[in-house]
């Protein structure tokens, strides 16, 4: 018999065992750069709050994520869906406490989309910034420099008086109007703790019992009590 075509069975296994493991760590590893590469794609910066408590948060999208040290993670807060039988139970037995109230306030945040509404300065840079606006500024300098640098100038003026006037007399006072109709600047009836009071909409939390006379609208995170 010849000596090479003699194997060892377990000697096979164990080389066929390293190299599954060698393959499952490979495979693994090209998995974990995949994820990495599409969170790296889709991935936003967002400033991180700290409550008094030492709570940390961030905001996205109207919704409050705060950090868990349990699952290393921001989650969401505030996506429970109160069913009619629980609308119900709350209503007989007088709305939410005050305590509840504030534990669900300070949880999940006020009632109110934040806008972001820029500076004078980062609406000037924001629009300045655009491509059209330095490629329309090439052709400018072009004229300053090797033509006619009356034309450029005029060119030039032309840009710039465009861009501050579309930058701080269109787009901002829009935004401005946009987080004020957003902010909810109003005053609503709710049940708490038995008694009928008076709130602002920003301080409504989820279960809430709402009041809403004839004309008013629902606010968000209401259950409606006609």
């Amino acid at each position: 018999v010849d000596p090479d075509d003699v194997h060892d069975p377990d000697e096979e296994a164990a080389e066929d065992s390293g190299f599954s493991r060698m393959l499952a760590a490979v495979s693994k590893r090209c998995t974990s750069l995949s994820k990495r590469f599409a969170r790296a794609q889709t991935r936003q910066v967002l400033p991180i709050t700290e409550d008094d408590d030492g709570t940390r948060h961030v905001e996205y999208t109207c919704v409050r994520y705060v950090y868990s040290q349990d699952d290393d993670a921001f989650l969401p807060k505030g996506l429970r869906e109160v069913s009619p039988q629980d609308a119900h139970a709350t209503l007989l037995r007088g709305g939410l406490q005050h305590q509840e109230a504030a534990e669900a306030l300070a949880e999940c945040g006020p009632n109110s989309i934040h806008v972001h509404v820029p500076g004078i300065l980062e609406a000037l840079g924001t629009e300045f910034s655009d491509f059209t606006y330095i490629f329309n500024s090439v052709g400018t300098w072009a004229y300053v420099a090797y033509s006619t640098w009356n034309i450029g100038f005029v060119w030039l003026a032309m840009i710039v008086g465009s861009g501050i006037y579309r930058a701080l007399f269109i787009i901002r006072p829009n935004q401005k109007k946009i987080a004020e109709m957003a902010a909810m600047h109003q005053s609503c009836t709710v049940l708490r703790s038995g008694q009928w009071k008076e709130v602002e909409a920003a301080e409504i939390v989820l279960g809430d019992i709402v009041q809403v006379m004839d004309g008013d609208y629902a606010k968000r995170r209401a259950t409606v009590c006609l």
